[in-house]
């Protein structure tokens, strides 16, 4: 296989959606972009509490669910998994929390 036939292999899969997530390249612009305005910000983290009630919310949500391949849960309007609930830069992409 060529470097360019892998490049276009690799492009293909990032623009493959996953059980409704957003494409990976989308996904690894948005997580570079959250992981800048935390570090900007000095990494807050949310508190025990707030972290538990993110969760809450979350887990109620109709768009959290779990990721077919890799097993763990994650939000399907964002791509986002726990991660982002504990860094207190970031928020709900549909305004739960």
């Amino acid at each position: 296989m060529t470097k360019g036939e892998i490049f276009a292999e690799v492009r293909r899969h990032a623009q493959v959606q996953t059980s409704g997530v957003p494409p990976l390249q989308r996904q690894i612009v948005t997580a570079g972009k959250a992981a800048a305005r935390w570090a900007a910000a000095g990494f807050p983290k949310r508190s025990d509490d707030e972290l538990a009630r993110i969760r809450s919310i979350c887990e109620r949500c109709e768009f959290w669910k779990a990721h077919p391949k890799l097993g763990f849960m994650r939000c399907e309007k964002c791509g986002c998994s726990a991660l982002k609930h504990l860094w207190a830069t970031e928020q709900c992409p549909v305004d739960k929390w």
